[in-house]
């Protein structure tokens, strides 16, 4: 963030005989172009480091003025998605949301709905709403070996149907012991390469497991802190400057 620049403008006044309001005109000038030159190199960040998520995040870029000389360059707080892959979001529910969707259709036991789930390889980062994690490396040498979509047979035991972690803790403490006919689904089932992207498609319902769309959640890019360096005050305000005094015809 910058707090305050000081220019100093009495050398201006007295060289070029400018009025107060010449010189009030000067500072909110050099204001704007700073705020919409760092607007400019933050949404550069976003094109460089983003990418299904790229055009929602430069969308939500707002610029405006706060009072007198002071411009402001932030994220609209309405557009979640880009505020949490800017400043991080926990882990979430993501059932909630996809049952408000206008695309649910109703059934004998209620409200439903198919969602696509993407997965990223080893070292991705999701920056979907719908983003399901990254594959663990059992299950993304399964899928690139896979003629088709991942079957439950090609799946580890270990990734069949998620549990709670209190309900894993219960069934430890009897020595719980599954019967075959149990774990009948994965969150990976169905995984499939679709263009460059890895999906399934998923069913959600008010039945469904309270932890089955859990989104891992997302770490915070700081793009606009990452923009902040790279931005030439000095070298902005000259050319603001200069630019104004030639409107004025000095």
């Amino acid at each position: 963030m910058i707090n305050e620049i000081e220019i100093d403008t009495r050398d201006l006044s007295s060289q070029f005989e400018m009025s107060k309001g010449d010189i009030d005109g000067l500072l909110q000038y050099t204001v704007q172009q700073l705020t919409a030159e760092f607007a400019y190199i933050w949404g550069n960040e976003a094109k460089s480091n983003l990418h299904s998520s790229r055009a929602k995040y430069l969308n939500a870029i707002q610029v405006t003025e706060r009072g007198r000389f002071t411009g402001v360059a932030y994220l609209n707080p309405a557009a979640w998605l880009p505020n949490a892959i800017e400043t991080g979001a926990t882990a979430f529910d993501m059932k909630v949301g996809f049952l408000r969707s206008s695309k649910v259709k109703m059934g004998k036991s209620g409200p439903y709905i198919t969602i696509p789930f993407r997965f990223g390889t080893s070292g991705s980062i999701g920056e979907s709403e719908a983003f399901a994690g990254v594959m663990p490396p059992e299950i993304e040498r399964a899928t690139k070996s896979s003629s088709g979509p991942l079957k439950m047979g090609n799946i580890p035991s270990k990734y069949h149907i998620p549990k709670s972690a209190a309900l894993r803790k219960r069934q430890e403490s009897i020595s719980f012991k599954k019967m075959e006919s149990m774990d009948k689904t994965s969150i990976y089932e169905g995984i499939e390469k679709r263009g460059g992207s890895y999906i399934n498609f998923r069913r959600v319902s008010l039945n469904s497991s309270a932890d089955a769309f859990q989104h891992p959640g997302f770490e915070a890019r700081d793009l606009a802190g990452k923009a902040l360096p790279k931005l030439d005050i000095e070298g902005i305000t000259g050319s603001a400057i200069d630019q104004f005094l030639i409107n004025l015809g000095f």
